[in-house]
This record gives C-alpha cells, structure tokens and sequence, in this order.
C-alpha cells in the first residue's frame, strides 16, 4: 500500500491499496495457462481508489500548453470552477513506489507480471509482455448538475472488469484488460464515468491496433465535403510537460534510445491521452457554447479507439464532421486524427445534445 499525504503547498494526491498484482507465488508455475488464470483471480478481485484535488495550477499549466496549439484560447480557469472535459486525464493517475515501475516505465499495479521470492527489490518483478497500448476507452457525462470543481477535493473509483486473452505461441499470451472508472465530486456526485482498454504484448512487429484501410472505407471521412481540419504538431517539450504534468513515466514518450533500440519505433510517441483530449477540445471549442458547465450539460458520451502510433514533430491533422440526428435532439460528431500520410492515427465518437450548440 502507498498512501501520500497533504502537503502545504502541493497537489493532494492519495492513493489507497496500490499494490502490486501477483500473477502466481513462485516463477516455478510457469505454463501460459497457470500464469493467465492466476492474474485473472486475483486481479478481479482488486478495487483501487485515487484521491485528488483537481489542482488549479495543473490544469492552468494543461489550459497554457493547448493555447500554444490553437485550443481553448477563449476559455479562463478560476478557483472552484468547472473541469473542463477532457481535462481529467490529467488527474486520478497512480503514484506507485519505483519498484513497482516496470521495464518500459509504467506503472504495473494492473499489468501482467511474476515475482520471483527468492530475489530483493525491483528484481523480484518479471513483465510477462514488451509492450503495453492503451488501446480505447469511453467517457460517460452524467449530467448537467453533476460537476467536477477545480480544487475540489474528488475521488476516483477503479476495477478491473474484463480480460481477454491471446495465445499465439506455445509461451506467450497478449492480454486485453478493460478497466471501469467512477469519478465522484466532493457531494458524492458521479460525475464520470470511464472505461479505458490496454493492450499488453510481446509482439513488436505491429504498431498499428486497428486496420485502418477499414476506417477509410466505411466511413468515408476522408473524402467527405463537410470535414472540419486543423493541422498542428506536437513538439518534444510539449510531450515531456504532459507527461510530467500525468506523472507519466512511460519512456516511449522521452527516451529515443528505448523506442528505437526496445520496442523498435523510430520516433517518441504522442500519449494517447494527449490525442483524445485534442480531440475533444477540437470539438468542443467548435460546437459547444463558451461557458464550461455548458460541456456537461450538452456531451453524453465519448467513445475513442488509438489505432496507429502519432509521432513528435509530426505534423497531424484533426478532422470532424457531424451526423445526422440519433434520437431526438442527440446529434453524433465524428473526430479522427491523421497523419500525413492519410493513415487515422485515432478516432472518437461523440454524442451531445444540439438543443443549445453552435451548429446552425
């Protein structure tokens, strides 16, 4: 267990039961099977809770790094206002002791791993995969009165619900681990919901988790009339502030020696976080009204698939078209990023109310 206590002067930050997942007690029960079933019973067993304070300062900092690449430009923070959408994947990110960071820089409280008992330490610890991908997710907004503040003090609620596995060789499996989030505000109010995928492999010959050629084919958004685009590039200093900014120390993003030498990719990679928050402030400051609360009260739901690595320095386009009306006054909007090579890096749905948007 890790627990972080108040500080004057900085981010709180608690987090209960951190604590490393044995996949089984000795290296001894080695098959694929007995690894697999040891970590599915006991991390489905597991709950963990992540205790923030929605720092002001942070999301200032997060606010000034979307300015510089054309977002949120007519937006101001203030002490106890709303969290604008998107920004939570700043906040609720686990602070785990180092040992429990596995190879690649990650923290493995949920990854699948061994330990050893008859070493000390970091030692102790085996990652039975190469290379982890958080791979899609959906966020649900619970509603209008349902807020979280800046600098309020808010809790996140987590659990494993589903694995699934891949055996492609007699001792390696690929995992698929979805985990169900809760976000509550200080009135005990659910104000997110939240699923996110993780892709944990030992394949290193495939960067892309999704055919993308299928993308282009059904849904046609590249050649359609009616796309919205912006082009930006994210440079290497805004990589290394959302990561310090998300205490993320996954070295795909930093360290160029271990993407090209490691999982072998030739150039540090976007986090896929960052990619689905551009995406929804893309969307937001075009079609939602000015005031922040206005985002809980109009987007129901945002869906969203990473499925092509996005690299520094290179440039990017964001595009989105609107659907037609689902039901009622619900409308459907289709934001997608590509390279530039025309290859959809990521993707996500949005429902919303159009009642009050800015679509004519």
């Amino acid at each position: 267990m890790s627990i972080f206590w108040r500080v004057k002067g900085f981010n709180h930050l608690v987090i209960k039961k951190i604590s490393i997942l044995r996949f089984y007690s000795s290296l001894q029960h080695n098959t694929v099977e007995a690894k697999y079933f040891k970590f599915k019973n006991d991390i489905v067993k597991k709950k963990w809770t992540i205790e923030d304070d929605l720092s002001l300062t942070h999301a200032s900092k997060l606010m000034k790094m979307l300015n510089s690449i054309g977002f949120d430009n007519e937006y101001k923070l203030k002490m106890n206002g709303v969290l604008p959408i998107g920004y939570n994947f700043i906040f609720f990110n686990p602070v785990c002791e180092e040992k429990l960071i596995g190879d690649d820089g990650y923290d493995n409280y949920q990854a699948p791993i061994a330990i050893d008992s008859s070493l000390n330490g970091s030692n102790r610890y085996k990652q039975l995969f190469k290379r982890r991908l958080w791979v899609g997710g959906k966020l649900i907004i619970k509603g209008e009165n349902h807020f979280l503040r800046l600098n309020d003090f808010s809790e996140c609620i987590e659990k494993v619900s589903k694995i699934k596995r891949f055996k492609y060789n007699e001792d390696k499996i690929d995992y698929y681990i979805t985990i169900d989030r809760k976000i509550f505000n200080s009135n005990n109010d659910n104000c997110l919901q939240e699923t996110r995928k993780l892709y944990y492999t030992s394949n290193l010959n495939n960067n892309s988790n999704n055919n993308n050629n299928n993308i282009n084919n059904n849904n046609n958004n590249s050649n359609n009339n009616n796309n919205k685009t912006k082009k930006i590039k994210i440079s290497e200093i805004f990589l290394f502030r959302f990561s310090s900014l998300t205490f993320n120390s996954h070295k795909i993003h930093y360290n160029l020696k271990y993407c090209s030498e490691i999982e072998k990719i030739p150039k540090l990679i976007i986090h896929g976080p960052l990619l689905i928050l551009i995406m929804i402030r893309y969307f937001v400051n075009n079609e939602i009204n000015r005031e922040i609360s206005e985002e809980y009260k109009f987007i129901q739901s945002i869906s969203y698939k990473n499925r092509y690595p996005s690299y520094v320095d290179d440039e990017i386009s964001l595009k989105y078209k609107i659907n037609d009306v689902v039901d009622g006054g619900t409308s459907k909007a289709d934001i997608w990023i590509e390279n530039s090579a025309g290859v959809i890096c990521a993707d996500c749905k949005i429902l919303f109310s159009s009642k009050n948007s800015n679509i004519p």
